[in-house]
């Protein structure tokens, strides 16, 4: 797919990312239970460039706290920049430089970003909070938390990738 459809591509995720976890609030559906602004995300890292992936991670988050309100700036906002961040360019990664499936990739791309803002928010609760959470208390209450989401994430993203790379839409030599 050439830069100019990865960017579009990317600019609908992200709208994507901004409308799912409304629907999601509006029914009263936990964002922290069910994930919904990780699902475009990691269709970012299956669909996109590496480097057009990880800015769909990251804006998504601001663009959300921006237009929404939601997540908060810190240390939520702060932590899912990072973490998405890290879920679009390590599956991206995994996807395109790598030439791993579609459930390694997303598989090692949920681990990392995880590993991610666990790290991340060690790093603020230790230095800028004065607390001291431990990482991998982090890992396993948002696991715990999250696992109906991740679930969701593991049957919804390789069915949503495979539909949008079977469109001709998605194929370079489609004008």
């Amino acid at each position: 797919m050439n830069r100019t459809r990865q960017l579009i591509l990317g600019a609908v995720l992200i709208a994507f990312g901004l409308i799912v976890p409304s629907i999601f609030h509006y029914f009263s559906l936990g964002g922290r239970v069910f994930l919904p602004m990780h699902i475009p995300v990691l269709l970012a890292g299956m669909l996109l460039s590496p480097s057009i992936a990880v800015i769909v991670g990251i804006l998504t988050p601001v663009m959300s706290t921006l237009l929404t309100g939601m997540p908060p700036v810190f240390p939520t906002m702060t932590v899912m920049m990072f973490e998405l961040g890290s879920y679009a360019l390590i599956t991206a990664l995994m996807r395109r430089q790598f030439k791993l499936g579609i459930y390694p990739s997303l598989i090692i791309g949920i681990l990392s970003g995880r590993v991610v803002g666990a790290l991340v928010t060690w790093f603020i609760s230790f230095f800028v909070a004065d607390m001291n959470i431990h990482p991998l208390l982090y890992i396993a209450n948002n696991f715990m938390t999250g696992l109906p989401g991740i679930i969701l994430q593991l049957v919804l993203i390789p069915v949503m990738t495979y539909m949008i790379e079977s469109t001709n839409l998605y194929k370079e030599n489609h004008i």
